[in-house]
């Protein structure tokens, strides 16, 4: 509980310290590897995000969050593209209307440069998961790459109404103009 407050809190060392005294509890706690590894990843430690995500696969080879987690983790920071759409794929197989997992497919297509399969992904990603500003700003990313820029506007501006202080997308919204 100490942990998530923490996370929700946005003070990743914390949060970081207090997960790794978790699993220290309950080492074979897939999710609990999975919480440490996104809250590594907000602090800056990348590796050590896909180390978390790679040993809740490990004790867990099958679990769809686990798959989406280091999929989309890998895809984010353009890393190992191909496995990532494997993983990706493999959570997919178990939750097809998963608009989260929809979303990590259609960004990792994203990162492999396959802009209109993204744009299908991406759009139904949104439909799915009725407006995450994240998969509004994965859009715009999409849309901008398509040479579409009033579309482009049109997602970072949705995305900004979700999430004001989020200075990455009003960057790429101010580049537009």
């Amino acid at each position: 509980l100490l942990a998530r407050i923490y996370q929700d809190a946005k003070r990743w060392p914390e949060a970081v310290a207090a997960y790794r005294e978790a699993l220290a509890r309950a080492p074979d706690d897939p999710l609990l590897l999975l919480d440490l590894g996104f809250c590594l990843e907000q602090s800056g430690d990348v590796p050590g995000a896909i180390d978390m995500g790679r040993q809740a696969l490990a004790r867990a080879p099958d679990l769809p969050g686990a798959l989406n987690f280091l999929g989309y983790l890998l895809a984010d920071h353009e890393r190992d593209l191909d496995e990532a759409l494997s993983l990706i794929r493999r959570a997919l197989d178990q939750d097809p209307e998963n608009g989260a997992y929809v979303d990590s497919y259609g960004w990792v297509l994203y990162r492999l440069g396959r802009f209109e399969e993204s744009r299908i992904q991406l759009e139904n990603a949104l439909r799915l998961s009725g407006g995450d500003p994240v998969i509004h700003e994965h859009l715009g990313d999409v849309y901008r790459a398509l040479r579409m820029p009033d579309r482009a506007r049109e997602q970072y501006r949705a995305s900004l109404e979700a999430d004001s202080r989020n200075a990455r997308v009003r960057n790429k919204l101010e580049q537009l103009h």
